[in-house]
């Protein structure tokens, strides 16, 4: 058994037990040696024959906590491996939006959504933080799914009220309602595997009073939060132009109470220095997608500095 509970740091113990119970829950990790590791084979000799499942790795096979995903974009499964030719703006219009509004048919993202749950956990991915799409019946779609599958997912209803292209947009009150909607049907599930995210899609997307009202409910629901920030050239570019002289990503998201201990930020390749030193003040962490950064964002994210900042720092596939 590996694992990794501290940042940089590698356990493994050769000789290990672990126990699951049948919902799921991990009950045992401990040394074979150990005395609750003993105490539980004893137990197990003494049970009716194929009344518990045991299974006894080979020579060469580990275990491993499951992988975390910080950033994925659920209806982009569609197209996973395609569409990298073209800058993140232009991209956006021309594949991720039709994408994304393909699922207001919900047995498109029915079909969709299933598959990419299903993928990631056969990757090993136990754990993701989605992005859905601007639809609340399909973002509790997604949300069902992860719950029936198994898979502990963090899901948020995507939110923008402007520089949307017709067909796929919302006013900043339909955006508010449906996000407090979705984030009460989801508390309603009563699992702690599925939870709710509050997700402004990103800045050039959601005007002020929409920042400002998804932070008032991240606030008062206690929500986790995601977005992205600093992304690419032409995003940062874009930000300096629709808001001048009001700073960067970072200081935005955080004069709208969205830069919180609860917040996952995709990306961060532009992030200043006092970028960092803020994000690190107020805990909230970085997803690194390094194949979409590598694609869009016009340079490399050094990680070595976010960690040296404090920011929690994460991977994402995007």
């Amino acid at each position: 058994v590996a694992n990794a509970a501290v940042f940089g740091e590698v356990e493994v113990e050769e000789e290990a037990v672990v126990a699951i119970r049948g919902d799921g829950k991990i009950v045992l990790a401990a040394p074979r040696s150990s005395r609750e590791a003993q105490e539980l084979l004893a137990w197990l000799l003494q049970q009716q024959e194929g009344s518990v499942e045991v299974v006894v790795l080979e020579r060469g096979q580990i275990l491993i906590p499951g992988m975390i995903d910080t950033h994925i974009h659920a209806p982009q499964y569609s197209y996973t491996g395609t569409a990298t030719d073209l800058a993140l703006m232009e991209w956006l219009n021309e594949y991720t939006f039709p994408a994304e509004r393909r699922m207001e048919d919900l047995q498109e993202a029915r079909e969709v959504y299933t598959a990419v749950v299903d993928r990631t956990l056969r990757g090993g991915t136990t754990c993701a933080m989605y992005f859905a799409t601007i639809h609340v019946p399909a973002s509790k779609l997604l949300a069902n799914i992860a719950l029936d599958r198994g898979q502990r997912a963090y899901i948020g209803k995507v939110c923008m009220d402007r520089m949307a292209p017709e067909g796929y947009s919302e006013t900043t009150e339909d955006a508010l309602t449906g996000t407090e909607h979705f984030i009460r049907y989801v508390r309603g599930l009563h699992s702690d595997l599925v939870h709710p995210v509050v997700t402004p899609r990103f800045i050039p997307s959601c005007s002020p009073a929409l920042l400002s009202g998804l932070g008032r409910l991240a606030r008062e629901y206690d929500c986790h939060i995601q977005s992205h920030i600093s992304e690419s050239e032409d995003e940062v570019a874009l930000v300096e132009a629709m808001h001048p002289a009001e700073g960067t990503d970072a200081e935005i998201f955080d004069r709208h109470a969205l830069l919180t201990d609860k917040a996952v930020f995709a990306h961060g390749v532009h992030l200043s220095d006092s970028d960092c030193a803020l994000m690190a003040a107020r805990g909230s962490g970085v997803s690194h997608c390094p194949h979409s950064n590598f694609t869009f964002a016009g340079g490399t994210l050094r990680t070595a500095r976010l960690v040296r900042s404090g920011v929690n720092t994460g991977l994402g596939s995007d």
